[in-house]
């Protein structure tokens, strides 16, 4: 019974499809066909143009999507990257941080042994403090006491030139009494002539005492002193030269040298990297550039960091891969860092 049933649905199925093909050769009975006519379509002209049916191949194939983003290919990098150097030589004392260290503006990163700056400076202390003294005490003049003592002195030279030019005048009378010897007047004379010139001198320190310190004599005091408060400024110079200070915010991204070991001056000793803001750079043919105006806006993406087993070795540059003990926030941060990464950079066409 099953089986009829089957094979009358099919009957119908073939005999529907075949009268179907059969309807498709005839053709249209055009509207204004007379009854009558014996003609199945009218007049010739009459069937042509209301029966004829256009049609057309029409193959399946892929519509290409509408072109949403450009993209370009770049690297995203730190704003600014910077060696740190001492600018004098030395033996490195201490270095504060390690790669990967995040630091900010101001912080020591190193230091250099700083033992003869701490004589140097002692030195110049001293130097300091004797021109000082020396420009006060020409500022001051004399003492009181001072010109007491060169005015007694003048009295006691004009006493002994008085004794002196007696004992001249009585070798003068000798002399002409024949009583006398040639040499003992000329010591006489001698005397008395050594003893003017004594006198005058004093006399002209005197003299000096009472007028005061000269204006040059200041002038070249207070000179001693600027020159030895510069030495001692360039101590404190050289002290700062001997540290390394960090010039911004950032990451430590390599360390060349450790404790103990000499160093030159302009020597880089550290590298540093800027955390925030990164830079974005990206080659982008003129034609697309042209169309940009300041303001628009795209799309960055940064290729994800590589994972790190926790069993592996870091290694020696953070910068680039992260050490498997350093948090996420700091991951991060050294990430974005980085000396150079590969980005993509979308940009809509459109301007949206």
């Amino acid at each position: 019974m099953r089986l009829f049933v089957v094979f009358g649905a099919v009957a119908v199925i073939v005999c529907t499809f075949a009268g179907a093909w059969a309807m498709r050769s005839l053709p249209v009975l055009a509207p204004n066909a007379s009854a009558g006519s014996g003609a199945i379509g009218g007049s010739e002209h009459s069937g042509d143009a209301a029966g004829r049916v256009n049609v057309a191949i029409i193959r399946a194939g892929e519509v290409s999507a509408p072109l949403l983003f450009e993209s370009y290919r770049g690297e995203v990098r730190a704003k600014r990257s910077s060696w740190l150097s001492m600018r004098r030589s030395g033996r490195l004392n201490e270095i504060l941080v390690h790669e990967g260290d995040a630091v900010a503006e101001g912080d020591v990163l190193a230091r250099l042994d700083t033992s003869d700056l701490d004589v140097r400076e002692m030195m110049a202390d001293a130097d300091v403090a004797a021109a000082s003294a020396s420009l006060e005490e020409a500022i001051a003049g004399p003492r009181e006491q001072t010109k007491r003592a060169a005015s007694a002195r003048v009295r006691q030279l004009e006493s002994q030139l008085q004794s002196a030019e007696k004992r001249l005048s009585r070798q003068e009378q000798l002399s002409r009494r024949s009583a006398g010897t040639d040499q003992e007047l000329d010591d006489a004379k001698f005397a008395v002539d050594e003893m003017r010139a004594t006198l005058a001198s004093r006399k002209a320190e005197l003299e000096e005492l009472e007028d005061g310190t000269r204006a040059e004599q200041i002038a070249f005091a207070r000179a001693r002193l600027e020159s030895a408060k510069a030495s001692r400024r360039q101590v404190d110079v050289d002290r700062d030269d001997s540290q390394i200070v960090a010039p911004y915010a950032g990451v430590i991204a390599i360390r060349r040298y450790d404790e103990g070991e000499m160093i030159g001056p302009n020597q880089g000793v550290l590298q540093i990297l800027e955390v925030e803001p990164v830079e974005a750079r990206f080659g982008v043919p003129p034609e697309v550039c042209r169309g940009w105006r300041k303001g628009t806006r795209f799309w960055v993406g940064v290729n994800p960091p590589k994972q790190i087993p926790p069993s592996a070795t870091p290694t020696l540059n953070p910068a680039l891969t992260l050490s498997p003990s350093t948090s996420h926030q700091q991951q991060e941060e050294r990430q974005l860092a980085s000396d150079s990464q590969l980005a993509n950079v979308d940009w809509d066409p459109a301007g949206s």
